[in-house]
């Protein structure tokens, strides 16, 4: 029997048994498609993963069902080996196929079974002229078949031979976090019911947030499957999302050939998106360290050299051939060979072992796009930390050590704190300035612009005197913080009684509802402010500023309410101020304090 009959050739037989003529038959006729996974800011494609096709031909209801009938049989190992032989072999038809990853799936019920997988691979890879650091296992959290130790030491000595790890339908079992603790992976695959309903769902959204920054604090990087919409897209990016996949980037293809090495949607979405801000890239700019690295297959003797050469230096990134970092090597880590008297010697000895990978420490990374807050926390979750690494695009950009990182906190809190109001702790006018001027720049959604003022403020300011004034307004400042913080874009204060808060993806009578509980609810609160005969006569006497003794009524609060629909053309800040302004005065001759309406067009 020639080596063509069998699932696989005998390198990657992981045991005795042999796939019957049956078997071997069907999966020649299986074929696969790409689908590609692409950095969610510059759309550079990272690689592509290879999806089955065509088992409903060979008479079976899905991959479910076809991989399960193969568990029944003992020829699943057997299978998954030759199918990711063929999956190789249409990845190598990849244009420049060097710069990117296959990622296939890996049954993990199997992986008692692949004790051999690592080593048995390099030959076929080296035929195909691939590399092990091209290939990235998928392994879903469900159906685990071994306890998570087990499979820990698994999946360690893989990475140990240099191929990438991704755990798949991250969240969606009891597993996951176990998993992911137990595995150290490069990549992290949340699935797509996570984003499911998230634009509309603050709580989801948040929990979404805290994911992706758990992954970050463990070093891993997040890939989004099943991203569909613009809107989608960009929530991703809001949440520090690495990757995505999904019908928006790239439909899975047979044409593997055909796809190109930037993705046109991301490109597409990048134009259109007049949000795209450059603060905290700035900010992070400022301060970044550019360190040459050097790589992963630099001889310790090149390391010492540069040690001596850049003697400012206390630590280097270390990067891959792709310009990904993996790490730092440490100068405090090579004293007790750079002191001893042989120790140059041995590290020259290739018999010795001596590796820059024994010697390279993990370091916390964050893209140039990760708000300045995210950064922040990811430097302070991380135990022993010197700094972060920067990338750009995936590829390493620089260095944040932790004197740089201090400096980072002071100048933004700084800025902060110009920008708040002293009172209230808000943000203020500027920040309210360049908010709307956002908008004004290419409203691409929905939102919702709110201006309060109080009513009569300042009878009762004259009255009642400027603490009871500033209590009233911390009062305010209180109730939307609670009452709107969780679902607003931003909340603001003006200045004086003049408060601000934008809804993003709020519909336009729900966003009217909450401000007019928040109004409701201000009202309320603040009589206690009064005396009780105030209270009960519902007015208070204060000289008017003719000069002259008048009764006004108890203190309130007016909204301006601006839907700003999405698609709007020619919004400019004059427009929206004379929007709010016709409707301030409106409002405050309503009876029920609030005045809305819509701009578009």
């Amino acid at each position: 029997m020639t080596t063509t009959e069998f699932a696989a050739p005998p390198l990657l037989v992981p045991g005795p048994f042999q796939l019957p003529q049956a078997w071997v038959n069907r999966l020649k006729s299986l074929s696969f498609a790409y689908q590609p996974i692409v950095h969610i800011h510059s759309g550079d494609l990272l690689g592509v993963e290879a999806l089955l096709l065509e088992v409903e031909q060979v008479g079976y209801g899905g991959p479910q069902e076809f991989f399960e009938v193969l568990r029944e049989e003992r020829c699943c190992a057997q299978a998954e080996l030759f199918l990711l032989e063929k999956a190789l072999s249409g990845f190598a038809r990849l244009p420049n196929v060097q710069n990117y990853k296959l990622f296939f799936n890996l049954d993990p019920q199997n992986l008692g079974e692949l004790k051999t997988l690592g080593e048995n691979l390099v030959p076929v890879l080296s035929n195909l002229g691939l590399t092990r650091e091209q290939v990235c296992f998928e392994l879903s959290e469900r159906h685990l078949g071994m306890g998570y130790l087990q499979a820990g030491a698994w999946l360690d000595r893989l990475q140990s031979q240099g191929f990438d790890l991704l755990l798949d339908h991250f969240g969606t079992g009891l597993a996951g976090l176990k998993l992911l603790y137990h595995s150290h992976p490069q990549f992290l695959k949340i699935d797509r019911s996570f984003l499911f309903g998230v634009l509309d769902n603050p709580k989801k959204k948040l929990f979404l947030t805290k994911m992706v920054n758990l992954a970050h604090l463990m070093e891993t990087k997040v890939i989004l499957q099943g991203v569909e919409t613009e809107a989608e897209y960009f929530a991703c990016r809001e949440m520090g999302v690495d990757f995505v996949q999904g019908l928006l980037i790239g439909r899975p293809t047979d044409r593997i050939d055909s796809l190109q090495p930037k993705s046109l949607s991301i490109l597409e979405l990048w134009g259109k998106d007049r949000r795209k801000a450059k603060g905290d890239s700035k900010w992070l700019l400022a301060q970044l360290e550019t360190i040459p690295p050097v790589t992963a297959h630099s001889s310790m003797i090149y390391v010492l050299d540069q040690f001596r050469k850049f003697r400012d230096h206390s630590s280097f990134p270390v990067v891959n051939d792709q310009g990904e970092p993996l790490g730092l090597i440490c100068e405090e880590d090579l004293k007790q060979y750079v002191y001893s008297p042989f120790g140059r010697e041995l590290m020259q000895n290739r018999s010795a072992g001596l590796t820059l990978a024994n010697f390279l420490q993990p370091c916390p990374q964050a893209d140039l796009n990760t708000p300045v807050e995210e950064v922040l926390e990811i430097y302070a979750q991380s135990d022993s930390a010197k700094g972060i690494l920067i990338t750009e695009q995936g590829n390493y950009l620089g260095f944040l050590s932790s004197n740089r990182l201090l400096k980072l906190l002071y100048e933004r809190n700084l800025a902060n704190a110009r920008d708040q109001n002293p009172l209230t702790g808000l943000p203020g006018n500027h920040r309210i300035s360049r908010f709307v001027q956002a908008a004004c720049a290419g409203a691409t959604k929905h939102l919702v612009l709110v201006y309060f003022d109080f009513d009569h403020f300042k009878p009762f300011n004259d009255k009642q005197g400027f603490r009871a004034g500033d209590r009233a307004i911390l009062l305010f400042s209180e109730l939307i913080q609670k009452q709107l913080g969780p679902t607003t874009a931003l909340l603001g204060h003006i200045g004086g009684d003049d408060f601000f808060a934008a809804f993003s993806n709020t519909d336009f009578l729900t966003a009217q509802a909450q401000v007019s509980s928040v109004c409701q609810s201000f009202k309320r609160d603040v009589e206690s402010f009064y005396s009780p005969e105030d209270r009960e006569r519902g007015y208070i006497e204060a000289v008017s500023r003719e000069g002259d003794l008048r009764r006004f009524p108890l203190l309130g609060v007016s909204a301006a309410v601006l839907e700003v629909k999405e698609g709007t053309t020619g919004l400019t800040l004059e427009r929206i101020s004379a929007g709010t302004a016709a409707l301030k005065k409106g409002a405050k001759a309503s009876p029920t304090g609030l005045l809305a309406a819509g701009l578009w067009r």
